[in-house]
């Protein structure tokens, strides 16, 4: 049985130089493939050495390291699902007892562990510090598990009070109601900063400012929903999802005029569809002025300010909680793609585009938080197959668009460009099927390495 002890600073090392006790020194660098109730796997190079560890948790626990090659490690690192470790690595003895301690470096610099290896559960209870060590200020952390290799690695610093930067960053530990709402805060600023703005310009791309980070908003919020009063959150929510219908009609017309600019003889139809454009405008600087949009954002700004936690439900770590939302996300896309074929219906996709709307919400605000390459690599791949559902949304509302107003004079002319954009769209879901599997495998990926954080 060992004991151990969590140090304030690596200054026992002096200590051990000043009484001319011997010690060995090398340099670990780690990292987990797999981490559930079941089995553990984890890679190690020790100085110019590397090392597999599997440990199984059974009726009969089992550990098993062996010596593997270099490249066995480098095509292992690929499927790391944490950060890695890094830490120097020291031994020695002290009357026949004998000690590790473990200075970490990188993120988890601070953490200095000493373990003390005791015979047996008697010793170790009646264990008592060699004069030489007797007065370090330690803490011990025998059965404390987030000090274990696994833990630091999956979730950090559980001492840690601050982040090392001054951006939007999280610590693993801290608590997720508090985190959620610092970030709809900041957006939440920004809806107020851009209305102001709004009011005064009336430019459409300010609007459309606002309108993404209401949706966005609501997305965290509803994503989040289990950490908040279910009442004063479904009020947040159908407000919200008012204010995004008021705007969101202005919007496709915009984008809908934009497109026509380019297509040649078209300054009629143009003509004709920004004086319908200007009357969804008239209506959403109504909406925008009046007492209705100052009521949503009362009502959320209620549940901002709630210092003292009125509001919050269920305590959660942020770490596990994000892990747990984006995973859950996840699914949700898994289900959906996997359904959508070239007989689906638009609605299906545009379904599909919102999930993936949702996800990439999340990798933006938390992706820094797992620190893992293959997350930025399936947060890139979600971002630009995102843009694929997006313009056959827009196409989508186009045609929506023409179907109202093509009469008169303009008739033959949109229902040609409608006949034209209907081709796009049949090509885009073609390009989003061919690109749906490899997709899937990219989320797939990221939703067991998930797995292991709750």
């Amino acid at each position: 049985m060992n004991r151990k002890f969590l140090l304030k600073n690596s200054d026992i090392l002096d200590i051990l130089f000043k009484n001319q006790i011997v010690v060995y020194k090398s340099k670990i660098t780690k990292f987990y493939t797999k981490i559930s109730k079941q089995t553990t796997i984890s890679y190690k190079k020790r100085d110019n050495a590397y090392y597999l560890n599997e440990t199984t948790n059974s009726l009969e626990p089992k550990n098993v390291e062996i010596m593997i090659s270099k490249n066995q490690y480098k095509t292992a690192k690929k499927e790391k699902i944490s950060r890695s470790i890094k830490k120097e690595h020291f031994s020695f003895k002290i009357e026949n007892e004998e000690y590790f301690l473990d200075v970490f470096k990188s993120n988890l610099k601070g953490i200095v562990i000493l373990e003390v290896k005791i015979n047996s559960k008697i010793d170790a209870n009646n264990f008592q510090f060699n004069e030489i060590l007797k007065n370090i200020e330690k803490k011990e952390i025998t059965s404390n598990s987030a000090y274990e290799d696994k833990y630091l690695c999956l979730y950090g610093d559980i001492e840690a009070k601050t982040n090392k930067s001054n951006s939007m960053k999280f610590l693993d530990y801290s608590d997720a109601y508090d985190n959620f709402k610092a970030i709809t805060t900041q957006i939440y600023d920004e809806i107020l900063k851009y209305k102001d703005e709004y009011l005064t310009t009336k430019n459409s791309e300010i609007l459309h400012k606002i309108r993404v980070n209401i949706k966005k908003s609501r997305s965290l919020l509803k994503m989040s929903s289990d950490l908040y009063d279910p009442k004063i959150s479904k009020i947040i929510l159908e407000n919200l999802k008012i204010a995004i219908k008021q705007t969101n009609h202005r919007h496709d017309f915009d984008v809908f005029i934009n497109y026509l600019k380019k297509v040649p003889n078209s300054s009629q139809v143009i003509e004709s569809l920004e004086f319908v454009a200007n009357q969804k405008f008239f209506d959403v600087c109504k909406f925008i002025e009046n007492e209705e949009m100052d009521d949503v954002l009362l009502d959320y700004e209620i549940l901002l300010k709630d210092s003292n936690k009125i509001y919050a439900t269920n305590k959660f770590m942020m770490k596990k909680f994000v892990a747990l939302t984006l995973r859950k996300e996840i699914v949700k896309l898994e289900k959906k793609l996997f359904k959508l074929s070239d007989e689906s219906q638009n609605k299906s996709f545009h379904k599909v585009r919102f999930q993936i709307q949702n996800i990439n919400y999340l990798f933006e605000n938390f992706i820094e938080m797992f620190g893992l390459k293959s997350f930025e690599k399936c947060y890139k791949m979600s971002k630009d197959i995102e843009k694929l559902f997006q313009n056959l949304k827009d196409q989508d509302a186009w045609c929506h668009i023409i179907s109202m107003y093509d009469k008169g004079e303009i008739h033959q002319f949109l229902t040609t460009q409608k006949d034209e954009i209907s081709i796009k769209m049949f090509e885009l879901r073609g390009e989003i099927l061919e690109k749906k599997d490899k997709f899937m495998k990219k989320i797939s990926k990221i939703s067991k390495i998930l797995k292991a954080y709750y």
